[in-house]
């Protein structure tokens, strides 16, 4: 009994300390904004948040004045909230935007003169709003093939003057593109285009199926991950079954797999993962990142 009572002497504090933790931890979190007050106040975001000084910019996918979402700033103490721009042609932003001087550089998913995305700039104040790049039309609408690609819905990457990302359709072959473009709005180039993986069509809508093989993969959705003059980021299709993880120079050159996701079995299980949606974190010469399928629970994984 005496030994119980030490033990339970020993456990009680840790009991008390640890709630006590975990309640000034509860405290700590704040709502800054809350969505909806008015229609024109924007809801639905998407996206993350980049911070600029002491203020946040972000983006929503409805409401605003035309009701076709917003790009809005709110102070980090949560005062300030305002929208520098309602957006307009039915535009979906759902990658994050990136910052640089005083000026906001993002993409969105539909939208442009073709409906299939554009890249913008804008900036903090509200003023200079530009369409760099409007992503052209592609044929079949979606899943068909173009020039640049079709449907960018991740954050952007910078060196400084040139920005990079990827589009999860379009291209030469439909399988989506890596891009970069001056901070300026010159230069657009596609510097990768994803190959074909094309095996048949789906019996009800005729279009090509998002499955098959082939050497580079297929999908970019994630953001690219920039280390010197070397991209990393991953598809979620393609490749030997379920997606890579690929590494490039800023120049289109040495594209090289350094990982294919394997095949899955009748539940939905594989050694290693499957279909890579997000992208990568770099730290040192390591990166990470998840899958969203596959793994030894058939629900993904965190793999470096």
């Amino acid at each position: 009994m005496k030994a119980k009572r030490s033990l339970l002497q020993i456990w009680l504090p840790c009991v008390v300390l640890t709630l006590n933790g975990t309640s000034l931890f509860a405290q700590s979190y704040n709502i800054l904004h809350n969505f909806g007050a008015t229609y024109q106040d924007g809801y639905a975001p998407l996206t993350d948040l980049v911070l600029g000084g002491n203020t946040l910019y972000g983006t929503t996918a409805s409401g605003g004045t035309n009701g076709n979402g917003t790009i809005f700033k709110i102070n980090t103490d949560g005062s300030g909230y305002g929208i520098i721009r309602s957006l307009t042609n039915s535009p979906s932003p759902e990658g994050g935007m990136v910052i640089i001087g005083n000026t906001l550089y993002g993409t969105t998913c539909t939208g442009g003169s073709a409906n299939n995305g554009n890249i913008f700039k804008i900036n903090t104040d509200g003023s200079g709003y530009f369409e760099m790049h409007s992503f052209s039309a592609t044929v079949p609408t979606i899943w068909g093939t173009n020039s640049d690609g079709n449907r960018p819905q991740a954050d952007l990457v910078t060196d400084g003057n040139t920005l990079y990302g990827t589009a999860d359709y379009g291209g030469a072959n439909g399988n989506g593109t890596i891009f970069k473009i001056n901070t300026d709005g010159s230069g657009f180039t596609v510097i990768k285009s994803f190959s074909a993986t094309f095996l048949g069509t789906n019996n009800v809508s005729g279009n090509p199926l998002l499955s098959g093989t082939n050497t580079d993969g297929a999908h970019p959705t994630g953001g690219l991950v920039l280390d010197g003059s070397a991209l990393y980021g991953t598809t979620y299709h393609g490749g030997t079954s379920n997606g890579v993880v690929f590494a490039m120079q800023t120049d289109g050159s040495n594209y090289t797999v350094l990982k294919y996701f394997s095949g899955i079995s009748g539940i939905g299980t594989n050694s290693d993962g499957a279909a890579p949606v997000a992208g990568l974190t770099l730290n040192g010469d390591m990166l990470y990142g998840v899958t969203v399928g596959g793994g030894a629970g058939a629900c993904g994984n965190i793999f470096k």
